[in-house]
């Protein structure tokens, strides 16, 4: 499946499951708690073979266990019923976030050790309300004026730095997450492991720098909705919206792109097969930094701002 398929399958898939999360009982009482999807399914670019991925954000500090229970215990039965392959970590990640704690903690010890880091950057970065919109657009307008602090004082010349260079911190976090799960050297583990380096390159690259991409493709200050604005867009979507003339790089971006979800269409073990021949797994990382390339290309053909040191220094 190439992208407009995919972007079909999701948006059908999606629709599927908003519909049926109205129908949970312990959900309707749940007024300030949200849940968004991130992965293939936030990006429109799930398959069938796409686990679906979800974060739960709530406006109180605690949320009742015994609830939360029953809500997973739904979500599991929907699972299975729309045929979606099982929460990834036997649903170990699908816990409550307070918002509160989310914007608290921005940068503490706890910020990542707690996961409410990867719950922040996944929610600005790539999500899509499946409960509640109203709760997650609150959640999102309070974590960006979080990063905005400043603003009001430096409105006729403020960069967004803080946000980006806590992006570029979720880029290189996803880095060396990767390179820690290979500790344990073994070949079931190597072979595994390609396939997740080869969605880092792909994928996740894609989903950290279009956005970054995005940032430095204006002269004009942004503000608040401004990046609510990007936040609302696809990976795909930001490339597509570009105000510079990038078309020619963008193009080749995407058409790499779309051999990247093609091949990860296929069952997980069908595609660590695949890697396993030598010739198609450097066809594979071969066009992994070609693709690594053209983004950055892009990133600095786009620095209206001078805003690329930044990230750097």
């Amino acid at each position: 499946m190439k992208y407009k398929e995919r972007y079909k399958f999701s948006i059908d898939k999606i629709t599927e499951i908003k519909d049926a999360l109205r129908d949970i009982k312990e959900l309707k009482s749940s007024d300030d708690l949200c849940i968004y999807s991130t992965g293939s399914y936030a990006r429109l670019e799930a398959c069938p073979n796409s686990d679906l991925d979800l974060f739960f954000i709530c406006r109180e500090e605690e949320f009742s266990s015994i609830s939360k229970t029953l809500i997973d215990a739904e979500l599991i039965k929907l699972n299975r019923k729309l045929e979606i392959p099982e929460f990834s970590g036997d649903g170990k990640y699908l816990e409550v976030h307070s918002l509160k704690h989310i914007m608290d903690e921005l940068g503490s010890q706890e910020d990542d050790y707690k996961n409410f880091f990867t719950a922040r950057l996944l929610l600005l970065l790539e999500s899509s309300p499946i409960f509640n919109e109203p709760v997650y657009e609150d959640s999102l307008n309070q974590i960006i004026e979080s990063y905005y602090r400043d603003f009001h004082r430096h409105n006729k010349d403020f960069q967004p730095i803080f946000l980006a260079n806590d992006i570029v911190r979720f880029w290189k976090t996803m880095t060396i997450n990767y390179e820690h799960k290979r500790n344990r050297s073994s070949l079931e583990i190597e072979r595994k492991s390609r396939v997740k380096n080869l969605k880092l390159k792909f994928s996740r690259k894609l989903t950290c720098f279009s956005f970054l991409i995005k940032i430095l493709d204006t002269e004009k200050i942004l503000d608040q909705q401004n990046i609510l604005d990007i936040v609302k867009l696809t990976p795909i979507g930001r490339l597509n919206s570009l105000e510079n003339k990038v078309d020619d790089k963008v193009r080749k971006v995407l058409e790499m792109y779309d051999w990247f979800l093609e091949k990860t269409s296929h069952k997980k073990d069908d595609l660590i097969t695949w890697l396993d021949d030598t010739k198609n797994r450097d066809l594979a990382f071969g066009n992994s930094r070609k693709f690594g390339d053209l983004l950055f290309d892009i990133l600095k053909e786009v620095d209206t701002k001078d805003f690329l040191k930044y990230l750097v220094i």
